[in-house]
C-alpha cells in the first residue's frame, strides 16, 4: 500500500504499519503485539498488547461525559482517552516507552491549570510540543548540542553522519512526529530537547536506552518552562530517517534547513 492510499485512509488499521517509515524502527515490539490485529483494538486489548503499566487506556466516548479536561482525566482516572486513530495509537505507544515522563508530563499541566486556569501557561506550551512533536537527543559530546542550537545543519546532519547512533542517539517522544511520518514532506520538523549522557550510553540496548532516557527525562521536565528551550530539528535530515538517499547538496535548501536567526 503506498504512502498516498494510506494517507486518504488515516483511521483505517493497517497491521503492516512499522514498514511506512525509517522512523519505525525503533518499534519493533509494539509492531510484535499488534502485527495479528485485523481492526483497531479496543483500549483495553491495546493496553495489554502494549504492557502498560500503571496506566489504563478507555474509549474517549467515556472520557467525553465527565466534562473534565483531558489531563486532569488522565491524573484523577489514571487512564488515557484513546480513540481509533494513529495520533492516539502512537501515544499509547509513547505510554509505553516513557511512563515516567508521560507521568510528569501530565502533572505538570494539572499543576498549572490549578494555579492558572485553563489559560495556557508557556511552561504548558512547551509541554504539548514535546509531547507532540518531540525528539530526545542523548548526546555525549557537546558538539551537538551546540551545533543544533547554531543551526549548522551540513555538520550535523552530513559532516558527522556517522556519529549518529554513536555519540548522538535520536528517540522520538512526539506521538504526532510518529503520525505524520506516514506522508513524510520537506517541511517537516520536530522540536528537539538534548539530553547528557555518557559514551556507554549508545552500547546499552535499545530496551535499555529507552528506560534511562525516560528516568533523564522525567527529571528534566520540571526546568522545562518555554517553548524557547526546545530546538527546530528538520525531521528528514537525520541520518536514516528519509527513505530516499540523500547527498550533501540536499541541506543546502534553506527554505528547509534555516540558517539561525539573529534576534
Amino acid at each position: 500500500m503506498s504512502d498516498a492510499t494510506l494517507s486518504n485512509s488515516a483511521c483505517r488499521w493497517h497491521p503492516d504499519w512499522q514498514c511506512h517509515s525509517p522512523l519505525f524502527a525503533n518499534l519493533t515490539s509494539p509492531a510484535k503485539a499488534t502485527r495479528d490485529l485485523a481492526a483497531w483494538p479496543e483500549p483495553c486489548l491495546l493496553a495489554q498488547r502494549l504492557q502498560l503499566s500503571g496506566i489504563d487506556l478507555i474509549a474517549q466516548t467515556t472520557f467525553d461525559q465527565t466534562g473534565l479536561s483531558y489531563e486532569s482525566y488522565v491524573a484523577d482516572f489514571n487512564a488515557v482517552p484513546t480513540r481509533n486513530n494513529w495520533h492516539d495509537f502512537f501515544n499509547a505507544v509513547i505510554w509505553s516507552q516513557f511512563p515516567l515522563s508521560k507521568q510528569v508530563m501530565n502533572q505538570l499541566h494539572v499543576t498549572d491549570i490549578s494555579r492558572y486556569g485553563k489559560r495556557r501557561t508557556k511552561r504548558r506550551d512547551a509541554l504539548t510540543l514535546l509531547d507532540e512533536c518531540g525528539v530526545l537527543l542523548l548526546c555525549s559530546d557537546s558538539k551537538w548540542s551546540d551545533a543544533l542550537a547554531a543551526h549548522q545543519w551540513h555538520d550535523l546532519f552530513w559532516h558527522w553522519r556517522s556519529g549518529w547512533g554513536q555519540s548522538i542517539v535520536p528517540l522520538v517522544i512526539g506521538h504526532a512526529l510518529y503520525e505524520q511520518a506516514f506522508t513524510p514532506h520537506i517541511g517537516w520538523c520536530g522540536k528537539a530537547l538534548v539530553l547528557n549522557v555518557d559514551q556507554a550510553f549508545s552500547s546499552l540496548t535499545k530496551t535499555q536506552q529507552y528506560a534511562e532516557a525516560d528516568r533523564l527525562l522525567a527529571a528534566k521536565l520540571p526546568t522545562l518552562e518555554s517553548p524557547r528551550q526546545l530546538k527546530p530539528l528538520p525531521i528528514l535530515g537525520v541520518p536514516g530517517w528519509h527513505q530516499e538517499p540523500v547527498e550533501a547538496s540536499f541541506f543546502d535548501n534553506q527554505s528547509y534547513f534555516r540558517p539561525k536567526r539573529i534576534d
